[in-house]
């Protein structure tokens, strides 16, 4: 209902940003996939664990999936990782190339996107700015 009325609303694309996690990613697309917009799909770039815990080495897997839901008819035009670091934005980049991934994504054309979070995350933290509830 909202994809609906974003694309009445003149809506060129969607995002789905700051996914945690593939169940996730995977009900915005499926929700979206019939609208007839791109979409571009985000994760959290520290792909983090329920433990918080980041993992963006795994990136390679989240990409596999994104590259499984274009072939099965999704609109998906990038893929994205933000709202964390910019070294963990970059391991997760670099975990899409050394999978063989990224090369396969663009093949589908699937773009890669990033957005880093850069301030000083520890002045944040501890003024309270970052509660996980």
């Amino acid at each position: 209902i909202i994809g609906e009325a974003l694309k009445r609303g003149g809506a060129d694309a969607l995002l789905a940003e700051t996914s945690n996690s593939w169940d996730e990613a995977r009900l915005a697309i499926e929700a979206t996939k019939d609208l007839g917009l791109p979409l571009l799909v985000c994760f959290e770039g520290a792909l983090r664990d329920k433990a918080m815990k980041g993992h963006p080495e795994t990136a390679g897997d989240v990409a596999e999936k994104i590259l499984q839901a274009k072939l099965q008819g999704a609109p998906i035009e990038s893929l994205g990782f933000n709202c964390a670091p910019p070294e963990d934005i970059l391991t997760a980049l670099q975990a899409v190339e050394a999978s063989g991934m990224g090369l396969q994504l663009r093949q589908a054309g699937v773009t890669l996107a990033a957005y880093a979070n850069c301030n000083d995350r520890k002045a944040v933290h501890d003024a309270g700015e970052c509660q996980l509830s």
